[in-house]
């Protein structure tokens, strides 16, 4: 998994959202940190997470960005599974996803951008890898191997796993200098944790020249290369043979090399007689997330010389010291990580339980006792499985976002349990630290900005003319949700490139706008297009670098949750969702307003291809081709259905979401209501039926009929299966067009969790967002579980002071 430094730049000055020089800008940093309630599901349950979005620079929590668009993802894959765009409250929002009880067994990807870390690709994605297991099979079940799964790479998929063992070495401060005594580490690139290492460095003569050894995939040793000399290792990572060279030593050059004592670092720079560098300034400097807390030039008078470097001088978490030679050139790198236990966030809880009734104080108070004000998330299980996740608002925002690659258990980096714990994490960073200069690189170039931090929901296209797509400039557009639900309203002008948006609009769930543009005299001009609100490929997936292989035994564990939990009940199909058409046989389908049946009628079914994109558009396709579709001999020319001597106007279906009007409420409509319905309708038609056919990959006619209530009614429903941007793409004006809004999460009941047709949920408890008041102190209530057991309390927060804390307890029953 590809954990990344997260950060954005911001905008001193911008004018009608458009980005100003770099002269103008200035640098600063954000991350977004996503806890799950647990790491590890069945297909059916329901996912619930919590958002936070901090300055990495002191954790506080950020307001830049009030819009964080989330995706869970397959690791298989990478096929978006589910999106939402959440929004986010002075750096807290909070979602859940609804698991298909037919997701296979594998790993998932949780991600989370802001529009604001666009600008770097996918250096700075939040990604946090689950493990999700198919429902159990009826009767009994197979174990779930621990082996990889083929990963996407481009339009090939490669297994990552390799026959052969591969063994990196790692410099200290990023190279071996001839002549000069290196500490070197090493890594097992593809070995699990608990493989041991051994073996020996020979010469060009094949002669031994030092050994080496490690009871897990990481170690060092002390080497010395010598002028004119070449090496290579050879050895065993558990029972697989590796050969590797040794990276080549510089003739001249520096070394660097830090020693971690109880109050400061010793810092020794190291250089060799060909050097000729003696008598010449250097300067350290010890940095950390964009910015410089140590800057110290020096003269460089022996060729072993030593810094001291005081901890209290250093911020808390992964610092970076790097010296630059006379000519300011990086020449060395040492990563270090900085524990300040004086900064930590005390947490207690007091508990009183009744026999439906279970109350929890939580008060949280800094390094001094005092009292202070939190934000945190709280999950209560019945089940350790889900306490054993692979990371925590600690560890991510001092640990794996400071990273490149996947670190298996950052936890255990932090855990007082690991009495090797400081030695293991020096050998983390000594083998998987950022050289890449990444922040001075920035520093140093003319950064431009093309995304912008959102306050809202930004809705954007351009409007262009019809004959020759030319750009309109000074076009008025206005956005507004159609139909009864008239929740919105917005203006947009066009410029000089016929571009148009608006980047503050709020609106919750699926909504239905009318989007128009006309001159100067409120006439109808140009065709229109809309830029897709969820950006799904906003930034490029890490697939290629990450393990999708499955935690050892964690099916059969999930599998053991499952039987302990649902007690034998039996899963069912899920009953079908209102807001998602879906087709299942002959169940009912929902389309917006009609439950409808179907009673086999013959469905029509088109795949496009490449000679129908030479027909007008599908009004003209469905004409020619449709058996049922007739013109409608109206004024509007549009396309009807006729049977059993009615005129029949269709219903659409678009990529499985109904994208409709009520006819059927009309009559208990007012007159007003009415006619914005028929606005709709006719919207609607105007959108889909003048859509050219490149932007469409299948056609599907259905006739069906309404389901219950009333007398009986025909319909036929056109499902169309468009490409991708082809739904925001439609060129008439007005368009209507249903747009996702912010995502309204559901409230957390334990009835939902605990389906009698879904798979067992461990989850007793959950409440993303909880404030304590300016003592530190909140009070949560909840109905303990039924069964008497023990149950476990996580929370994970930020205090006012920046300081992120995690509190996992136990309670006996």
């Amino acid at each position: 998994m590809k954990k990344l430094i997260f950060f954005s730049i911001c905008l001193l000055v911008y004018l009608n959202g458009a980005a100003q020089a770099p002269s103008k800008t200035k640098l600063f940093f954000e991350k977004a940190y996503l806890r799950t309630d647990q790491d590890a599901y069945i297909a059916g349950n329901t996912l619930w997470y919590s958002a936070f979005l901090v300055n990495a620079q002191d954790n506080h929590f950020i307001n830049t960005s009030k819009t964080l668009y989330v995706e869970l993802v397959s690791a298989e894959d990478n096929y978006q599974v589910q999106k939402q765009i959440i929004e986010l409250n002075e750096g807290k929002g909070f979602g859940d996803f609804e698991l298909d009880d037919s997701l296979k067994t594998g790993t998932y990807f949780l991600r989370a951008w802001t529009n604001w870390m666009r600008n770097f690709n996918d250096n700075f994605l939040f990604e946090k890898h689950l493990v999700i297991a198919a429902q159990k099979p009826k009767v009994g079940h197979d174990k779930l191997t621990k082996k990889s799964t083929p990963v996407a790479t481009g339009n090939k998929a490669v297994n990552e796993v390799k026959s052969d063992a591969v063994l990196a070495f790692f410099p200290e401060g990023g190279s071996l200098l001839n002549d000069v005594p290196n500490i070197v580490a090493f890594k097992a690139l593809n070995s699990n944790a608990n493989a041991s290492i051994s073996g020996t460095v020979y010469n060009k003569e094949n002669e031994a020249i030092a050994e080496f050894e490690s009871k897990s995939n990481r170690g060092l040793f002390l080497f010395q290369p010598i002028a004119g000399e070449v090496y290579y290792a050879k050895g065993k990572i558990g029972a697989s043979s590796f050969r590797t060279d040794l990276p080549k030593a510089l003739e001249k050059g520096y070394a660097l090399q830090v020693i971690e004592k109880d109050s400061l670092f010793q810092v020794v720079v190291k250089t060799n007689q060909q050097s000729n560098v003696l008598n010449k300034d250097v300067l350290l400097t010890a940095s950390a997330r964009g910015l410089t807390y140590v800057s110290q030039q020096f003269n460089l008078k022996n060729l072993q010389q030593g810094l001291k470097i005081y901890k209290n001088t250093l911020p808390q978490g992964v610092v970076s010291f790097t010296l630059y030679d006379a000519e300011g050139r990086p020449n060395c790198e040492r990563l270090v990580f900085v524990e300040n236990t004086n900064k930590s966030v005390n947490v207690e809880i007091a508990n009183s339980s009744s026999s439906n009734k279970e109350l929890i104080q939580v008060k949280t108070g800094d390094d001094k006792d005092n009292l202070s004000k939190s934000a945190f998330s709280i999950a209560v299980l019945k089940n350790t499985l889900a306490l054993n996740g692979n990371t925590d608002i600690y560890s991510y925002l001092f640990l794996t976002s400071e990273l490149r690659g996947e670190i298996e258990k950052p936890n255990q980096y932090f855990s007082l349990a690991n009495t090797a714990r400081k030695q293991d994490l020096n050998l983390l960073l000594l083998t998987q630290g950022w050289r890449n200069y990444l922040w001075q690189r920035i520093a140093d170039t003319s950064f431009v900005v093309k995304d912008i931090p959102e306050q809202g929901i930004t809705l954007s296209g351009t409007v262009s003319t019809k004959v020759g797509d030319k750009p309109i400039e000074g076009a008025n557009v206005t956005i507004r949700a159609a139909g009864k639900e008239k929740s919105g309203l917005f203006w947009a002008k066009t410029d000089r490139n016929g571009n148009f948006f608006v980047d503050d609009a709020k609106f919750l769930g699926e909504q239905l706008f009318r989007v128009n543009a006309v001159n100067d005299k409120a006439k109808n001009v140009g065709w229109l297009k809309l830029d897709p609100l969820f950006k799904s490929n906003a930034v490029k997936p890490s697939l290629n670098k990450v393990s999708t292989e499955l935690p050892e035994n964690v099916s059969d564990k999930l599998f053991e949750q499952q039987d302990l939990l649902s007690k034998g009940k039996s899963m069912t199909e899920k009953t079908i969702e209102l807001e998602e058409v879906k087709v299942k046989g002959n169940q009912p389908i929902i389309v917006a307003d009609v439950l409808l049946n179907d009673f086999g009628y013959k469905d029509e079914v088109f795949d496009i291809t490449d000679k129908d994109h030479d027909y007008q558009n599908l009004s003209h396709y469905l004409l020619a081709n449709s058996k049922q579709a007739g013109a409608d001999t109206g004024a509007n020319n549009y396309i009807v259905f006729r049977y059993g001597g009615q005129i029949i106007y269709p219903r659409f279906v678009i990529n499985g979401r109904s994208n409709d009007f009520f006819e059927d409420d009309n009559e208990t409509l007012d007159e007003e209501s009415m006619a914005a319905d028929v606005e709709v309708r006719n919207n609607i038609y105007d959108t889909y039926l003048n859509m050219p056919m490149s932007d469409i990959k299948n056609v599907t006619i259905k006739h069906l009929v309404r389901a219950t209530g009333g007398a009986s009614k025909d319909y036929f429903v056109v499902f169309l299966t468009l490409r991708e941007g082809a739904t925001l793409g439609a060129k008439v004006n007005p368009v209507i067009v249903r747009l996702d809004g912010y995502y309204k999460a559901k409230e957390f009941f334990p009835s939902d969790v605990n389906k009698p047709n879904q798979p067992q949920n461990a989850l007793v408890y959950w409440n993303p967002i909880v404030e304590t008041d300016a003592k530190g102190t909140a009070e949560i209530s909840f109905q303990p579980p039924a069964d008497k057991t023990d149950y476990y309390i996580n929370i994970q927060g930020i205090n006012a002071r920046g300081i992120p804390f995690v509190l996992e307890k136990r309670l006996d029953k």
